[in-house]
C-alpha cells in the first residue's frame, strides 16, 4: 500500500528503487529480490492501481441506471484520485489505437447491451451513443480534475442531458 501512495504522490514515471526503499525504510536489496528490474515493479504497481480503480467503480455502479452510474463514478474517480486517473487514462498506459478499441474491450460489451435494451437502439447505434457519452464524460472528468467547481448535482444533470441529446441524435439516424 505504501508503494501505491508513493505512485500517487510521484506518478509512476518517477518511481525508482531508492525512493521506494526510503519510503519503506529499507535498502533496495529486498526490492530487487522481488523484481528483476524496475519495469517489472512498475507493471505490478500499475496492475494494483487498475484493481483499485475497478473496485472504486464497482462500488459505485447501480443497476437502476448502470450507464449513468458508471459515468458519475468515472468523474468521481477523476476528482478524488486525480493522479491515479491521470496515470491510467492520460498516459501511454491507456493504449487505444482508436476509439473502436474502447468498444471492443470485454468490460464494455455488457454496457453496450444495456444501452441498446434501455434506449431501443440497435447495437451499432448503441455503440455510437456509448462513444459519444464516454467522450463527454472523459472531458467532464478532466474539467473536474482541474479544480473547476462543479457540484455532483451539476455533473449528474449535465451527464443526463448529454446522454439524452446523444440518444436522440442516434434515434434520428
Amino acid at each position: 500500500m505504501s508503494c501505491l501512495y508513493l505512485g500517487v504522490e510521484s506518478i509512476i514515471f518517477t518511481v525508482n528503487a531508492r525512493v521506494i526503499a526510503k519510503r519503506l525504510g529499507c535498502s533496495t536489496h529486498p526490492i530487487f529480490r522481488a523484481y528483476a528490474n524496475m519495469s517489472e515493479l512498475k507493471k505490478d504497481l500499475f496492475g494494483y492501481i487498475e484493481n483499485f480503480y475497478n473496485q472504486f467503480m464497482e462500488s459505485r455502479m447501480s443497476g437502476s441506471d448502470l450507464f449513468l452510474s458508471i459515468g458519475l463514478a468515472y468523474i468521481q474517480f477523476a476528482k478524488k484520485e486525480s493522479n491515479l486517473f491521470h496515470m491510467i487514462f492520460m498516459t501511454h498506459n491507456f493504449e487505444l489505437n482508436d476509439l473502436l478499441d474502447l468498444i471492443d474491450q470485454e468490460d464494455n460489451h455488457e454496457i453496450i447491451r444495456v444501452i441498446s435494451l434501455s434506449s431501443g437502439l440497435g447495437e451499432d447505434r448503441a455503440k455510437e451513443l456509448y462513444l459519444n457519452v464516454w467522450l463527454f464524460t472523459h472531458v467532464a472528468s478532466m474539467v473536474s480534475m482541474n479544480n473547476i467547481r462543479l457540484s455532483d448535482d451539476q455533473i449528474e444533470r449535465m451527464l443526463k442531458e448529454a446522454y439524452v441529446a446523444f440518444e436522440n441524435k442516434e434515434k434520428e439516424k
